[in-house]
């Protein structure tokens, strides 16, 4: 259901433009639910706790792809199969760096803009030293477009964040009705599916709110009947 409803999306509505006069933008990155160790010791972390990992690609508006994992399992174990389209521009953090990773997308025609480390030695990339007196990095493969840009483009990652918070405070999910790592999955793709579904109806329906407000609306008026001149206001805003 997951994938029909992002297939459904990206055919219906497009490409997510970010900036008009750019690629689309795709952000990867990953968030850690923390559980009680005592109740899922199966996906035990460290001597305290356990934890789930959700790996996304994120497009600025919803997520295309999702892993669901170990909280400790390392970021890179959890991307293979998300960079696959040419005409998108890719952001991840340093969470991901790796000169393998790197000339792979390169090889591969990805492009990518990342945060890099002090010293890096790059061959067939780009290292942009984009504030010289705190030592912040990035390493792209682009070459078209100027230092400021390529900062400008970075800053998007925080997109990514907005969106682990809202869904964490939004679709509860740090609370599971079950906790073995089935049921766990189950809960979370739930989630991401009631999201997509706001986010599809939100704009088949013009909608002018927020994707708060709406839940928020949604949420409320769950068991009633949307009249027509409910959905007019709706529009409305």
């Amino acid at each position: 259901m997951f994938c029909y409803l992002t297939q459904k999306a990206q055919k219906k509505f497009g490409a997510v433009k970010l900036k008009k006069e750019l690629p689309p933008l795709k952000i990867i990155d990953s968030t850690v639910i923390l559980l009680e160790l005592k109740v899922a010791p199966h996906l035990k972390m460290d001597s305290e706790r356990s934890g789930i990992k959700i790996s996304t690609l994120y497009n600025g508006k919803y997520p295309e792809k999702i892993n669901i994992v170990k909280g400790n399992v390392n970021d890179r174990k959890c991307i293979d199969s998300m960079f696959e389209d040419k005409s998108s521009i890719y952001i991840f953090d340093r969470g991901y760096y790796s000169y393998k990773l790197y000339d792979k997308l390169t090889k591969d025609r990805i492009k990518f803009i990342t945060r890099g480390v002090t010293n890096a030695v790059i061959m067939e990339e780009r290292v942009i030293n984009a504030y010289p007196q705190k030592d912040i990095y990035f390493i792209t493969n682009i070459f078209d477009l100027s230092t400021e840009d390529i900062i400008n483009i970075y800053k998007k990652r925080w997109e990514i964040e907005l969106f682990f918070k809202w869904i964490k405070e939004n679709l509860r999910i740090k609370r599971f009705i079950g906790y073995n790592e089935n049921a766990i999955k189950i809960q979370i793709f739930a989630a991401l599916i009631s999201y997509l579904l706001i986010y599809i109806n939100g704009k088949m329906l013009n909608v002018k709110f927020s994707m708060l407000t709406l839940t928020r609306i949604i949420r409320s008026n769950l068991l009633e009947f949307f009249s027509e001149d409910f959905k007019e206001v709706i529009r409305a805003g």
